[in-house]
């Protein structure tokens, strides 16, 4: 019986992955990849981003290239058991999430995410036994708006559950501006409806991880939590998570 081990490259290059604050290198995926081929009956689920600040087409290209490069290096110890497993590849659209540095950048489109996916979905036909599984670019779409969206969106959510679930018809008939919270890139000194949170980092510290993602300077790290670390807060034990979305 075939095994799944699930790899979260989130971006196709190591540009972008250093951008999302994952030090992670092509060298370690595919090592990983050619260790997990050998140590059993194993197959691999990849999941990435397309939408990503910073983002070009070569990243998004990117993710087809390296997926054929996993294939490759898992390929050997396949062949030498007899048996060729299936690489399963998952890609979403970038979502803004809340009291992460990438809080105030804009979700791209439900027309972009889409041409990304379709994009992706092209060139992965040409390699042998993968199973391609994308996110629905309208559903990425959703998911920013209830990111993002402050209390106003309680009509919505009224509207969706009379329509039985038809979110695109309730935007339509409570007008609501949707792209206002979703498409639209959020001024730096604008008030942002989860502000009066005290969600314990220090002012300014999102402001500066994003500054050093547009570098693609990495940050450490946290510490095992025993240890003193007051890097984004004022408190010892407060954190977030390491990666920048």
């Amino acid at each position: 019986e075939c095994k799944t081990i699930t790899v979260a490259p989130e971006a196709g290059t190591e540009t972008l992955r250093c951008r999302l604050n994952k030090n992670l290198s092509d060298d370690v995926i595919l090592n990983t990849a050619k260790r997990i081929s050998e140590a059993g009956p194993f197959s691999i689920k990849m999941y990435f981003i397309v939408g990503l600040p910073g983002e070009t087409e070569g990243d998004v290209d990117a993710i087809i290239d390296l997926t054929a490069r996993v294939r490759a290096s898992m390929e050997p110890a396949w062949r030498k058991r007899g048996h060729d497993e299936v690489i399963t590849v998952g890609v979403s659209g970038f979502v803004p999430k809340p009291c992460t540095p990438y809080e105030r950048e804009p979700f791209m489109g439900i027309k972009k995410v889409a041409e990304k996916l379709n994009r992706v979905a092209r060139g992965l036909r040409s390699i042998p036994r993968v199973a391609y599984h994308p996110e629905s670019a309208r559903q990425a779409y959703l998911q920013a708006l209830l990111s993002v969206g402050d209390r106003r969106l309680g009509a919505l959510l009224e509207k969706v559950l009379e329509l039985g679930s038809d979110w695109f018809r309730a935007i339509r008939e409570t007008e609501i501006d949707a792209n206002f919270y979703v498409s639209r890139r959020k001024g730096k000194d604008e008030i942002l409806p989860w502000s009066f949170i005290d969600h314990g980092l220090r002012a300014g510290y999102l402001e500066k991880e994003l500054r050093k993602s547009e570098t693609s300077k990495l940050t450490p790290e946290c510490p095992p939590p025993k240890e003193e670390c007051k890097r984004c807060g004022e408190f010892s034990g407060v954190c977030i998570e390491k990666n920048k979305y």
